[in-house]
Formats: C-alpha cells, sequence, structure tokens
C-alpha cells in the first residue's frame, strides 16, 4: 500500500500509553494527509509534518539538553551517513529503518530549515520537486546542486 493511499483512508492509529501525544500526532499524520496529493520526498513531507507537530502542545525544553543534544546528533550523523545511507535518505527508506530513523528526522529538518530561509527560492523548489527522484533534478535547477550536497555540507562540519 502506497502512502498516498494510507493518507487517503484516514486512519490514525493512537497506542493508549501515549494518548499525551494524541493531538501532535494527529496534527502530523493529518499534514501527510493533506500533502498526500503533492508527491513530495519523504524527506521533505516529513519536516513540514514535524515542524506542524511541534507547533502543538510541544512542552519547552531546557536550552542546555538541546545544547548537548544537537552535539550527540552531529557525532552520530558523522558516523552513520555515507555514500551508501545517503540513498536511504533521499529514497524515503531510512525513515522507517531503526536506528537511522531518528538522524533522517533530524537531517531533513536541517536541511529543509536551511532551505527555507529563502522562501520564494523554496516555494519554487517545492513546486518541482519529484518523489521520483528525491528532488534530485529539482535541486540542480533550482539551487544548480546536487542533492548529496546539502547532506555534505553539514557532515564536512560533523566529521
Amino acid at each position: 500500500m502506497s502512502r498516498k493511499q494510507v493518507a487517503s483512508m484516514g486512519h490514525f492509529i493512537l497506542l493508549a500509553d501515549e494518548i499525551d501525544q494524541a493531538e501532535p500526532t494527529l496534527v502530523h499524520e493529518m499534514t501527510h494527509a493533506l500533502l498526500s496529493h503533492l508527491e513530495l520526498p519523504l524527506w521533505i513531507e516529513e519536516d513540514i509534518a514535524t515542524a506542524m507537530e511541534h507547533t502543538v502542545g510541544q512542552d519547552s525544553v531546557d536550552p542546555s539538553y538541546v545544547l548537548n543534544r544537537r552535539s550527540d546528533m552531529q557525532h552520530r550523523h558523522g558516523r552513520y551517513w555515507n555514500e551508501q545511507t545517503k540513498i536511504g535518505f533521499w529514497d524515503g527508506s531510512a525513515f522507517s529503518n531503526g536506528a537511522a530513523s531518528e538522524l533522517a528526522y533530524d537531517m531533513a529538518h536541517l536541511i529543509v530549515s536551511e532551505l527555507r530561509r529563502d522562501f520564494p527560492r523554496f516555494a519554487t523548489f517545492a513546486k518541482a520537486v519529484s518523489v521520483h527522484d528525491g528532488g534530485a533534478e529539482a535541486a540542480r535547477s533550482v539551487y544548480g546542486l546536487p542533492l548529496d550536497a546539502f547532506v555534505d555540507s553539514y557532515l564536512e562540519v560533523w566529521r
């Protein structure tokens, strides 16, 4: 079953022991449903859905925790991503791959946040992007860069 078929079915599963997360989870999944007609690559769609989720009722976090967590994530990113694992990011398979999942969501957030800084250009990119190539052609056309350049710019600093 494709993502599009699942989204159109309108069913969400919430675990009883995670009921406190019902609202952000519903916002996240409803965002997927609303975006399904656009056929965005998963790395873009997940960042948008996660950003919407975080606009709803997320508790504030101690800034020192965020700084320590960011440092830990940078080390993990530096160790994990290589030519082979990046394929899983661009084709979306890393988002459902246990250990890689957290890194994939974080990398998507970093990349999309950076791209959104120039929102008109990002909007052009988002309109041109194709799920079929993970956004490769749109990246070359709009940004003049291969997709891997976005990940590699972070990895150069973290390694």
